[in-house]
């Protein structure tokens, strides 16, 4: 099962790249030096997109769904597929519809069709009310277990801050190429704003 599980996660992982050499990859230069060899570099990258099926589908889905939100014009784009992309991302894990909420707001605004774009975005979420529904009847909660565990733990935030920052420099200390990946990353996303 685990080489099952390995292979699924190199198959996503393999889907993301597929994705991303499909858009961006027009010139082969470019998407090994921007992308690939970034990616395979970073530790925490191929750790986090071999670890776990959901892991690894998270990025395709989210991939798909901001490849779509970028290629296509606000006025073009139908809000079905985005609705139904963010709703699988949602269903594949909670917290990373937290990547589609503003993307999916700003093409509500821009379309200026809010009430018939928020109908179908309804009806492109109905598999999500329906696991809200199984969820309440099966585990008797919303929310998956971590939820209440992360959050409702009763750490003092005395506590946490010293713990967050020893988090961040444990991960400066083990996975310097993704450090400096992700500073170069927010330094020209800067630059582009």
């Amino acid at each position: 099962i685990k080489l099952v599980a390995f292979a699924l996660s190199f198959l996503t992982l393999g889907g993301l790249l597929y994705l991303f050499f499909k858009n961006f990859g027009k010139n082969n230069k470019d998407f090994i030096s921007y992308i690939l060899i970034p990616l395979l570099l970073s530790k925490c990258f191929v750790e986090y997109s071999t670890s776990g099926l959901e892991n690894g589908l998270s990025q395709l889905l989210l991939a798909a769904f901001f490849l779509y939100f970028l290629k296509n014009s606000i006025r073009k784009q139908s809000i079905f597929l985005l609705g139904t992309l963010s709703s699988l991302v949602f269903l594949n894990r909670h917290d990373q519809i937290l990547f589609c909420f503003l993307p999916i707001c700003y093409t509500l605004i821009v379309r200026r069709n809010f009430w018939q774009d928020l109908r179908a975005l309804f009806i492109t979420y109905i598999p999500v009310f329906i696991w809200f529904a199984f969820s309440i009847f099966y585990y008797a909660s919303i929310f998956p277990d971590t939820y209440y565990t992360k959050v409702t733990g009763g750490i003092d935030i005395e506590i946490l801050i010293p713990m967050a920052l020893n988090y961040f420099l444990v991960f400066v200390e083990r996975d310097l190429n993704s450090f400096f990946i992700i500073l170069l990353s927010i330094l020209l996303s800067a630059q582009l704003f």
